[in-house]
């Protein structure tokens, strides 16, 4: 469910940073780059 979420959160703002991504959703550093990594390896954001 997150991963949807963060791919619709990324989607309605385009352009946000890792810290943004952490704010957002409550997560430390490694557990958002964690999220990230599948998303990136699939294509869904570059």
């Amino acid at each position: 469910m997150i991963l949807l979420e963060l791919k619709h959160y990324i989607k309605q703002h385009q352009r946000v940073t890792l810290n943004d991504i952490q704010l957002h959703f409550d997560l430390s550093e490694e557990a958002a780059k964690g999220l990230l990594a599948p998303l990136l390896q699939q294509g869904h954001i570059h």
